[in-house]
């Protein structure tokens, strides 16, 4: 047990740097996801959550698509910043789902949206921190080559993308939980907010 505790205090102190980086995104994102819910049509939401019990029943939840376009985009902003407006535009859709629950179910509404989100996003949030642990170490690497004009080290580039490739996977597996498992869940945790 004290191995383990310890263990994970070296595992935080390692990536607390990174952790920092990944909590400015979701306090940024929330923030604006804060912003963007005072401006928006109240009943275009509200209506689209309001038939959640009857959504469950009929269809499966499927992230497999929209969070493997966030990775890829993420990797892409190697090069590019799209990775970052669409981490930003995640945060942002998921502090809208909180709000929204609130808004219709008050305390139970909140309840539920923890539920929601612990079933569909707390995995894919830990992917994603050490998804920019890796895309920020790349990030440094290149442009250290850049720098001193030197030769990227194929060894590393293919750690790299063996990463990539085990991160990726690991998310598809996730989903495909939360299409056939995470949807019967949260379907049969729908009588929080009847």
């Amino acid at each position: 047990m004290v191995i383990s505790m310890n263990y994970l205090k070296l595992a935080f102190k390692s990536n607390k740097k990174y952790l920092k980086i990944f909590f400015f995104f979701f306090i940024v994102g929330s923030s604006l996801g804060l912003i963007y819910y005072n401006i928006l049509d109240k009943n275009l939401l509200t209506s689209s959550i309001n038939n959640i019990p009857d959504i469950l029943s009929t269809k499966h939840l499927n992230f497999i698509f929209s969070h493997l376009m966030i990775i890829f985009c993420i990797f892409a902003s190697i090069f590019l910043g799209i990775g970052i407006i669409i981490t930003l535009f995640y945060f942002l859709t998921t502090n809208l789902i909180i709000l929204a629950f609130w808004s219709l179910w008050h305390f139970k509404g909140l309840i539920y949206s923890c539920f929601y989100l612990i079933i569909t996003k707390l995995l894919f949030f830990c992917f994603l921190i050490y998804f920019f642990k890796i895309v920020i170490n790349l990030s440094k690497e290149l442009f250290n080559l850049f720098k001193n004009n030197s030769f990227f080290n194929s060894e590393n580039l293919k750690l790299y993308l063996k990463r990539f490739i085990v991160i990726t996977i690991l998310i598809i597996i996730n989903d495909v939980f939360i299409f056939f498992f995470g949807t019967k869940i949260l379907e049969k945790l729908t009588f929080i907010i009847k």
